[in-house]
């Protein structure tokens, strides 16, 4: 009885930590973390950048990737996702982002949005990232969720972003 009750704990166990590994996957993990006075200044950029006409503004798209990277850090999804969108609407090409924003909408359980975001990075010629699209894809299709568009769209489309 003893040794039944002893590996039906180890088995437990061992699928606690496959669940625990799963639900981290689709994490992405930065090289490197904002402090509380970079993460300030961050946002006093990002205000300075709304500031400016969407053509002058291209070239600091990486300051709303840099500030959505430190809200993400800061678990403030909401606020993450917004600051990358607004990164997406200069540099809608950039399948990183792209991916980290879908991780986003994701987690709060947009599916609908990360599912077309995530047909967008497929249908794109840049492959670097796929095996974390499937991954992500697969998670989304494992939540019961059925696609219902009729279209796939065009990756140089800047307004579903």
């Amino acid at each position: 009885m003893k040794k039944i009750v002893l590996i039906s704990l180890i088995v437990s166990l061992m699928s606690c930590q496959t669940n625990s590994e799963e639900e981290h996957k689709n994490e992405i993990q930065f090289e490197y973390e904002y402090s509380d006075e970079q993460f300030e200044k961050l946002k006093i950029d990002v205000s300075e950048v709304d500031k400016l006409v969407n053509v002058s503004a291209r070239k600091h798209a990486d300051t709303y990737f840099n500030l959505g990277k430190a809200y993400y850090e800061r678990n403030a999804l909401e606020n993450s996702l917004e600051s990358l969108n607004k990164g997406l609407r200069l540099e809608s090409t950039n399948y990183e982002y792209q991916l980290l924003a879908a991780i986003i909408e994701y987690n709060i359980k947009e599916y609908d949005k990360s599912y077309v975001r995530l047909l967008s990075i497929k249908s794109s010629t840049d492959q670097e990232f796929i095996d974390e699209v499937q991954n992500l894809e697969q998670k989304i299709l494992d939540t019961g969720y059925i696609y219902s568009g009729i279209f796939i769209p065009n990756r140089f489309d800047k307004y579903i972003y």
